[in-house]
């Protein structure tokens, strides 16, 4: 079973350490540098905001964020990488009747080496 957290206690100083888990290889060495929000009320159009956290870029009509299921209210995605298994990820959370199912969302290998120096595309 893959988990999105771990939680782990350092004995020798008693304390708590979390860390965000690749939800497709377990490893612990992810990075999340993206966020897209699909933005809109209720069964309106889509606006497309996507933030790069390393370029400091903001993309408005970024085209469609990921996700499986676009329900009829907003997603917010998280998008991130694994330096283990080398594949590109988005944890998406989205609003449907007062719950927010989370998906997980494959985006395929990417070149860690290439991801790592420029916060990638």
């Amino acid at each position: 079973m893959n988990y999105l957290i771990r939680i782990y206690k350092d004995v020798s100083v008693s304390a708590m350490e979390t860390f965000a888990c690749c939800p497709l290889c377990n490893s612990e060495l992810t990075h999340f540098d993206q966020v897209h929000i699909s933005a809109r009320k209720e069964d309106a159009e889509f606006t497309e905001i996507r933030v790069n956290a390393i370029t400091a870029d903001v993309e408005m009509n970024a085209g469609p964020g990921p996700g499986i299921d676009w329900g009829r209210r907003y997603r917010i995605s998280l998008i991130g990488w694994c330096e283990y298994c080398g594949h590109e990820f988005a944890i998406v959370f989205r609003q449907v009747k007062g719950n927010t199912p989370v998906e997980i969302v494959n985006r395929g290998e990417i070149d860690v080496r290439e991801k790592s120096v420029t916060g990638g595309p």
